[in-house]
């Protein structure tokens, strides 16, 4: 006389009386917020500090504990329905999205930081979290212009990235400009300003800076001096790539990384590891740096589907850097940088781009033109250029490998020195020539690119002097004519969402990545939708032979009707007949 119902993992929801069901539901959904399942390796239990891990509690059947949360166990009907919705279909649309939306703001802007508006912006902002004790990673060069409302050069300077190993000292260098100041302001951005009323223009020529998240980038890249495409990102949460294990090797090489930031007071740290290192390595390695722990940052391993990433966390939210500070490979083997989730709700175009179009990149700091500096010297293109020792002329940028050119002061001419950059055939490749000018009575040593390319020139000796007093110019929109190509350029596309139930990892075009995400999600609605109508009409016909079999045919049953009454008359006039029948016979005896 009674009934017991259990769910398919064996938790009671029927036993004399019904239990009830608990489900706390979040105060707002957001791209950061999931459910994290019992058997995740980060799984909190209610009981217990932080819980849920995810910020989406689970749906329990009676006692709130571990062993009572169904949510993993239900597997039909409405319910199940709406958590694939909200734990597997939006969380993959969404990781489609913020991958499309991450790869366009990294290629537009990686371009757009290659020139400069007309005029140039009197001021220029980054975009990215520095501390400026912390550790600068920087190779080749870059060309700082100051220039005027109609972009003529008024001061430059060269600054070579190896010289400085924080950001600190990157920012007094370039405090050493006349009409510039730069500065960290108080959110920890990298700004730099036109004094006097002039703007700040950036040639990245061979730059290349480093650091999670962005590696290998322009100066202006790195920082994100001029983006065109602007994210509040969050500096208070780094995560890894999806790995396939927690316990297998993920890194390839020996290194330490620096973790810095500013609470009120500086801080850095120091985290060494080693080619072989783990995730579960990786986490613990990080958590023993005594001063990230005074600092509320630990890292954890979390599950994500299948796999598995490390977090790095500020409890309080305060934002920090990461820098490799060796030749390790930690950032590049992990894919760390500063959590991206929901990064296509962020999505805009810089403010002062908006307010004034004058800001878009249309023209650039150039540097494809070098003079020397004896044009009233140098009176016969054989003149000897100096007094002193063998000197070297290093050609960097335009993608060279450095190429050298040697000389003598004290023996070269003009003419000598373009005959052997002329021969050189690392510079012919680029196009890259040398020509002795006539100026009046005078002569000088011009070097041009034939492409227009920037490139940069280092001279070991005083004599010639070579330098460009190139400022900007309007330019010829080669800039948002390559912004306009990058749509065309094939870029590679993690599997998103990382698990792998989404769009898998390929290279391929802006436009063709948003189709993707366009015809992918509108087959699993159509795929949804013809399953619907196949089962709407299996229904109909299994209700209608239902209906044919055991229900009532009132035209059936009035055909019935007509042959029953039949047959009762029929039955009637027999009985009547049989009757009279016994009737006469009694009569007859």
């Amino acid at each position: 006389g009674s009934i017991t119902v259990f769910t398919g993992g064996g938790n009671t929801l029927i036993s004399g009386q019904k239990q009830t069901l608990t489900y706390a539901s979040p105060a707002t959904m957001a791209p950061t917020v999931n459910y994290t399942p019992t058997d995740a390796v980060n799984y909190i239990g209610p009981s217990n500090t932080g819980y849920p891990a995810g910020s989406v509690p689970g749906i329990f059947v009676g006692l709130q504990e571990a062993s009572s949360d169904i949510t993993r166990t239900i597997g039909d009907g409405k319910f199940k329905g709406l958590l694939d919705i909200r734990d597997t279909d939006l969380p993959a649309l969404q990781g489609q999205l913020d991958e499309l939306t991450e790869k366009l703001k990294t290629e537009i802007n990686k371009i757009h930081n290659q020139g400069a508006g007309f005029p140039p912006a009197t001021g220029l902002t980054g975009d990215r979290y520095i501390e400026g004790g912390g550790a600068f990673s920087g190779t080749g060069d870059i060309r700082v212009g100051i220039v005027d409302g109609n972009g003529a050069l008024i001061e430059q300077s060269i600054f070579v990235m190896t010289a400085y190993t924080t950001n600190a000292t990157l920012v007094a260098a370039l405090n050493g400009m006349t009409n510039m100041s730069a500065a960290i302001n108080s959110t920890g951005k990298l700004v730099l300003t036109g004094l006097n009323n002039y703007r700040v223009t950036i040639n990245e020529l061979n730059s290349s800076v480093s650091g999670a998240g962005k590696l290998s980038k322009g100066f202006s890249d790195f920082f994100g001096l001029n983006n065109f495409l602007t994210t509040t990102e969050n500096y208070s949460l780094y995560r890894t790539d999806l790995s396939s294990n927690a316990t297998g090797s993920v890194i390839g090489t020996n290194g330490t990384v620096q973790l810095s930031g500013n609470d009120g007071t500086a801080w850095k740290a120091d985290v060494a590891y080693t080619a072989g290192d783990s995730l579960n390595d990786l986490a613990n390695k990080i958590n023993l740096v005594g001063t990230l722990g005074t600092e509320n940052i630990s890292a954890e391993v979390v599950s994500d589907g299948t796999g598995f990433r490390i977090e790095i966390r500020d409890a309080d939210g305060d934002d920090f850097s990461i820098v490799e500070t060796g030749d390790g490979s930690l950032l590049s083997d992990t894919g760390l940088r500063n959590d991206v989730r929901g990064i296509s709700t962020r999505l805009g175009v810089r403010a002062d781009i908006q307010s004034s179009t004058f800001y878009v990149s249309r023209g650039a700091l150039q540097s494809n033109t070098y003079n020397s500096a004896g044009t009233t010297t140098f009176t016969s293109p054989t003149q000897v250029v100096g007094t002193g020792d063998a000197q070297t002329l290093i050609f960097t940028g335009k993608g060279l490998t450095t190429t050298t050119i040697n000389y003598t002061e004290a023996s070269s001419t003009p003419t000598s020195i373009a005959t052997a950059i002329n021969s050189d055939a690392t510079l012919q490749a680029a196009n890259i020539s040398a020509s002795v000018v006539v100026n009046g009575a005078n002569f000088f040593l011009k070097i041009v690119d034939g492409d227009a390319g920037n490139f940069r020139i280092a001279d070991s000796g005083t004599a010639l002097g070579m330098s460009s007093t190139q400022g900007v110019t309007i330019g010829d929109g080669s800039v948002a004519k390559d912004m306009a190509a990058m749509f065309e350029s094939t870029i590679t596309f993690l599997a998103a969402p990382a698990d792998g139930t989404g769009l898998a990892q390929s290279n391929t075009t802006l436009a063709d990545y948003s189709a993707r995400i366009l015809a992918s999600n509108s087959a699993i609605v159509e795929t949804i939708q013809r399953g619907v109508g196949f089962q709407e009409a299996l229904s109909i016909e299994l209700f209608s032979k239902h209906s044919s079999i055991s229900s009532v045919n009132m035209d059936e049953e009035l055909s019935n009707m007509i042959i029953f009454e039949q047959a009762y008359l029929a039955a009637a006039r027999m009985i009547t007949t049989t009757t009279e029948l016994f009737k006469v016979l009694a009569d007859m005896v």
